[in-house]
């Protein structure tokens, strides 16, 4: 039997995530806190899923080491899709119940940006609706880039 080394702090209502001493964490949950910051997760370079739901998180950010992550932002307080851009590497995606999930073309949008991206919002993402709208999406991404105002 193997064992995934787990960090599980949902309910206790955290505002503000210190520094881990240790890259073994795989799953992380932290949700229903307080959570408006994202900060001390940088040493988390194993970390595969990350529940950061029912927090007051507006910005992601000090996100930049985590790779190949499995990240669900439900009702959270993500205003624009384009907060998630600096995000490249994750494979799962839920940010229902978020602003930015409201957003004309959140969905479409999403699925371009996101090369690796294989669930959005728990829904199977089909290769073929992927390579179809990639090519309009990124032209749209270039744009909002120079737009946007999220850090």
């Amino acid at each position: 039997m193997i064992v995934l080394p787990c960090l599980r702090a949902d309910v206790f209502r955290i505002e503000h995530l210190w520094g881990f001493h240790t890259d073994e964490f795989m799953y992380s949950d932290l949700s229903f806190n307080d959570i408006s910051q994202i900060e001390g997760l940088e040493t988390l370079t194993k970390l595969e899923q990350l529940n950061l739901s029912n927090n007051k998180i507006s910005v992601l950010e000090n996100m930049d080491a985590l790779e190949n992550l499995g990240l669900i932002l439900k009702k959270t307080l993500l205003p624009q899709v384009m907060c998630l851009r600096k995000l490249r590497n994750i494979f799962t995606l839920n940010c229902f119940g978020n602003p930015l999930s409201e957003e004309d073309d959140y969905k479409l949008f999403v699925v371009a940006f996101f090369p690796n991206l294989k669930y959005l919002d728990n829904r199977y993402i089909k290769p073929a609706f992927v390579s179809k709208k990639k090519k309009t999406f990124i032209k749209h991404f270039e744009m909002a880039e120079n737009l946007c105002c999220c850090r």
